[in-house]
């Protein structure tokens, strides 16, 4: 038995080692691992190499801030923080703004994103502005305000009375022209010829615009002692040049000012304005230059006979031509009353 066991396990040896030198280990997975790149060859800049797609961090979701649905009786019912944002600042006439909510503050491009109480849209922009409701001291001429879209029975700007009227319609900026109606009627001029009440106004946190004191009396065309007309012509050997009723901002200096137009709310620097008075008979002589109100009836040009029209219409400087009873003929064969004409003090 045991010579007989050493001649099988000697037959079995030679069948395994038969049987590996064919093709044992067919299996890749118990194959040696490849040998290593030569590390003589040229490196790579990370930065030329594209990052697996696996490998991306997933993108950032900005957080969706609630639409408010309630708000401060004394804040216009406004329960956003007082936050407004535009696509566009403010330069001349009105501009929409909206109730916004911010999504993400301003980046390097000094833009933030937005998110409009009234749509739930979505805006990028670098025009917005913490707001308040104004105070009676800080309504003063230069100043940009800001209402509600919503105005009473007489045409005047009113509150919101409600979170619903807060936001369901838009906005809007605008330079206050006069808070001489305060004094009587109980709302303000704001660029463009539109009343607003003083409890609808918000102001704009860190608006550089002027805060001017208006003082003097009104004269029969309901302009100011301190008011100038100001534009960007000289005063016409021939035709006419346009101005408008304005407010200082800065006076003369190097020969040049600087003015608010109160038609609408601009702010320019200029070497053409002037100080007037209403005309009288002995003013009114050939190649004169008159001041003319651009309001007419019946084709004869009259003197404003309210204040929105005087502060609110463009003005014409042109030179007087003839004297014809109650009226002047101007050049360009335009017929003016008498009672219509200012002149350079």
């Amino acid at each position: 038995m045991t010579i007989a066991r050493v001649v099988l396990g000697f037959v079995v040896s030679i069948f395994i080692l038969f049987s590996c030198v064919l093709g044992c280990g067919g299996d890749k997975g118990k194959q040696p691992a490849e040998p290593e790149a030569p590390t003589d060859e040229i490196a790579v800049d990370p930065g030329d190499q594209e990052e697996p797609e696996s490998e991306e961090p997933a993108p950032e979701v900005d957080e969706e801030p609630a639409v408010p649905t309630e708000g401060d009786p004394g804040d216009h019912f406004l329960g956003h923080g007082g936050l407004f944002a535009g696509p566009q600042g403010y330069t001349q006439g009105s501009t929409y703004v909206e109730p916004v909510l911010q999504i993400a503050p301003p980046g390097s491009t000094g833009k933030g994103k937005f998110k409009i109480v009234r749509t739930g849209k979505h805006m990028e922009t670098a025009y917005f502005w913490k707001t308040h409701k104004a105070s009676a001291d800080e309504l003063k001429v230069g100043v940009i305000a800001l209402m509600s879209e919503h105005k009473d029975a007489q045409g005047i700007y009113t509150a919101p009375k409600t979170v619903v009227e807060a936001y369901d319609g838009r906005w809007w900026m605008a330079r206050i022209s006069s808070v001489k109606p305060l004094e009587s009627k109980g709302f303000v001029w704001v660029a463009g010829g539109y009343k607003v009440a003083p409890g609808a106004i918000r102001i704009l946190e860190g608006d550089p615009s002027p805060a001017l004191t208006l003082e003097g009396g009104e004269d029969k065309h309901f302009v100011r002692l301190d008011h100038w007309v100001a534009g960007h012509q000289p005063l016409p050997d021939r035709g006419s040049a346009y101005a408008s009723i304005s407010a200082v901002v800065r006076p003369f200096e190097g020969g040049e000012g600087r003015f608010l137009a109160l038609n609408n709310g601009k702010i320019f620097d200029t070497v053409h304005a002037w100080q007037t008075r209403i005309a009288n008979v002995k003013d009114i002589a050939k190649d004169v230059h008159v001041l003319v109100p651009d309001i007419k009836d019946g084709g004869v040009y009259r003197a404003p006979k309210t204040r929105k029209e005087a502060l609110f219409s463009r003005w014409w400087w042109v030179k007087v031509g003839k004297k014809k009873g109650k009226k002047v003929i101007v050049e360009g064969d335009y017929e003016v009353k008498l009672d219509a004409l200012r002149v350079v003090k």
